[in-house]
C-alpha cells in the first residue's frame, strides 16, 4: 500500500488541516526564502511598531463628499515600496505631526 496523503509541519498558529493528499503538493524548485536581518520592531501583542521616517508624497483624495489629504510614508525599519498610503488626518492624529 502506498501513501496518498502527508501530514505536514505547519506553525501552531496556522488553522488548517495537517493532511494534505499527494496531489494537492507540488516539490519546491525554488531558492529558500531570506529573512531579513533588522526585523521591524514587534509590540507586545506581537504586531509591527510603525513610526514614521519621512513623509515622501502627498495628495488629495475624495471621501465621501469631503476631500482628504493623503500622505506616502517612509516607515522606521520597513523598505520604502512597502509603505501604504496613510490618510493625513489619521497619520496627524496617531504621530502628532
Amino acid at each position: 500500500m502506498r501513501a496518498v496523503a502527508y501530514r505536514l509541519q505547519l506553525p501552531p498558529i496556522a488553522r488548517i488541516h495537517p493532511m494534505f493528499h499527494v496531489s494537492l503538493l507540488k516539490p519546491y524548485n525554488g531558492t529558500p526564502a531570506v529573512t531579513p536581518l533588522d526585523l521591524p520592531p514587534l509590540a507586545d501583542n506581537g504586531v509591527i511598531t510603525l513610526e514614521p521616517q519621512q513623509i515622501l508624497d502627498t495628495r488629495w483624495i475624495k471621501r465621501g463628499d469631503t476631500f482628504m489629504e493623503e500622505s506616502l510614508v517612509h516607515w522606521k525599519h520597513l523598505p520604502t515600496k512597502k509603505s501604504p498610503g496613510s490618510p493625513r488626518i489619521l497619520f496627524a492624529t496617531s504621530f502628532l505631526i
